[in-house]
């Protein structure tokens, strides 16, 4: 399995991508320490992203791509997977319209759903699974009502 080179090397991928940190000479005079890395590794995920663009998915219907060729490992890829729902959700709640659309508010409301439901399946014995799993029904609701209610209006015709 692979393994982390350090804040240094995760420094050197940024700056690679054109995106070098810049350290408070004040609280890191030394630059990255080790405490920095999940920062920096939240970064360069971004800086990934960002790489990748809006280019469309490979791997689609189950076939392995980039990603699932590289981790390798299904149970690692799982537990990443959850860890990536958890900063999507985070990430959402940033990026998004502060007054989304309705069909902005349902795909907020579905996002949230799969956060409760990813929760649930990664710890179905847990005494917070039965409330995931509610949490998922009623954002699943509320996204269907909104998609309902986004749906223009039938033009009437003559």
């Amino acid at each position: 399995m692979w393994t982390s080179g350090g804040p240094d090397s995760i420094v050197r991928a940024l700056a690679a991508l054109g995106l070098p940190p810049i350290f408070d000479p004040e609280h890191r005079p030394a630059g990255a320490q080790r405490e920095d890395e999940p920062v920096l590794a939240e970064s360069l995920i971004a800086a990934g992203e960002m790489q990748a663009g809006p280019a469309p998915v490979p791997g689609r219907g189950g076939a392995a791509g980039p990603w699932a060729d590289t981790v390798q490992d299904r149970e690692l890829a799982q537990a990443l997977l959850y860890r990536r729902m958890e900063r999507t959700i985070a990430d959402w709640q940033w990026a998004t319209d502060t007054a989304p659309s309705r069909a902005g508010a349902a795909a907020e409301a579905a996002m949230f759903a799969a956060h409760a439901l990813v929760a649930a399946h990664a710890d179905p014995d847990s005494e917070h699974a039965e409330g995931d799993l509610e949490e998922a029904e009623e954002s699943l609701r509320a996204a269907l009502v909104l998609v309902r209610t986004a749906r223009p209006a039938a033009q009437k015709q003559d």
